[in-house]
């Protein structure tokens, strides 16, 4: 388990396994959200998209259309890139780490 200075929910969350094979030992592992901050990240884009999709069909049916209404998926959109690049600067980071406590070079990632 990490150190970390306060508490941060948003870090890749690391198991796995390490195992014997000819000529060392093989480490298997995931990187994850916890499941507590997926279910909130799911909440917190869920909302706005279904505000959008009210928007949406009630411009079908109006036919007055709001071009602005459109910036909710586009922020939605930006929020999921963003979090997914800082989810993966931190994997490697938290594999940098690892590799160095095992004395390891050859780590792989998988998302």
């Amino acid at each position: 388990m990490r150190t970390s200075r306060g508490r941060n929910s948003f870090r890749a969350r690391i198991r796995g396994t390490i195992e014997p094979v000819a000529g060392g030992s093989r480490a298997q592992g995931t990187m994850q959200l916890h499941e507590a901050v997926v279910l909130f990240m799911v909440v917190l884009f869920l909302i706005p998209m279904w505000l959008f999709v009210q928007m949406f069909i009630n411009a079908l049916r109006t036919q007055l259309w709001d071009v602005w209404m459109f910036a909710i998926p586009a922020v939605v959109l930006a929020l999921m890139v963003l979090m997914r690049l800082a989810f993966a600067h931190d994997s490697r980071r938290a594999l940098k780490e690892l590799e160095a406590l095992l004395n390891s070079d050859s780590f792989t990632t998988r998302s």
